[in-house]
């Protein structure tokens, strides 16, 4: 198409001198076939070119509307575009938005169960702190009540022997002191012999037996405390009971009197 347009031009521009070679050679009779063939291809040629102009209105026409086309396709593949790229931005912000939210409600639960764990933290703190003082004070009342009770059974201890010594004086009998360590056996008096075999110095007791061997038998002492008089008979035939007082029980062992009748044999 581009290179019949050339020609059309070429053709065109030409055309008066062609002219007039035509009306020129139109005076030779020989010529005269040759310049009517010309003519008839002039003529051809000549309508060809205003085919070609008329087609050059169309295609110029085409050209437009091609263009106008193109126009309308880029304005519409922009506008395409422009609403693309807005709604990608708009989910962009719509999920950074939501992820925000969420991170924001994480951050407010953690930061409330922090609260809530000081919070009770701090209610148990308080509560083990009146558990101590509590148990202070109870342990203080208990030592309290220890030292009286303590002071109370020195007293009767000290009643005790005071008894127990008038009640020698009366009877008129005689103290034999005496001391036994622990699994040891000592003899006390003639026939009587004392073995310990265990002390408990917490309790202030002790476990034990007493050895008659005038008589085979053996007196069992069980739990046994101190400034307690423990009475038996030496022998079957006895009138007159012994009378066995501990005064001091130690983890070493035990330590007291027996206090025998006047008038009894001894070693």
């Amino acid at each position: 198409m581009l290179a019949l347009l050339i020609l059309a031009g070429v053709v065109w521009y030409n055309f008066p001198t062609l002219l007039t070679d035509y009306q020129a050679l139109s005076q030779f009779p020989a010529t005269k076939e040759l310049v009517k063939t010309l003519g008839e291809q002039e003529s051809a040629t000549e309508a060809q070119l205003r085919g070609l102009m008329g087609n050059w209105d169309g295609l110029q026409t085409r050209l437009a509307k091609l263009d106008r086309n193109v126009s309308s396709g880029l304005a519409s593949a922009r506008k395409h575009s422009e609403a693309l790229i807005a709604q990608a931005r708009g989910q962009f912000e719509q999920e950074l938005n939501e992820r925000t939210q969420a991170m924001n409600a994480r951050v407010d639960g953690v930061e409330a169960e922090q609260a809530e764990t000081r919070t009770q933290l701090a209610q148990t703190k308080d509560q083990l702190q009146k558990e101590v003082a509590t148990l202070r004070q109870q342990l203080a009342e208990r030592q309290d009540n220890t030292d009286q009770a303590v002071q109370n059974l020195q007293q009767q201890v000290g009643q005790g022997q005071d008894g127990l010594h008038s009640l020698a004086q009366e009877v008129h009998r005689q103290r034999v002191d005496f001391e036994v360590s622990e699994n040891r056996s000592v003899e006390i008096a003639p026939g009587v012999s004392i073995t310990v075999l265990k002390t408990n110095v917490s309790y202030q007791s002790f476990d034990g037996f007493l050895s008659l061997t005038n008589e085979g038998r053996t007196v069992w002492l069980s739990n046994v405390g101190i400034a307690k008089a423990m009475s038996f008979y030496p022998t079957k035939q006895a009138h007159r009971s012994y009378d066995l007082v501990v005064t001091t029980i130690s983890r070493k062992g035990v330590v007291g009197y027996l206090m025998v009748p006047e008038g009894s044999s001894q070693s």
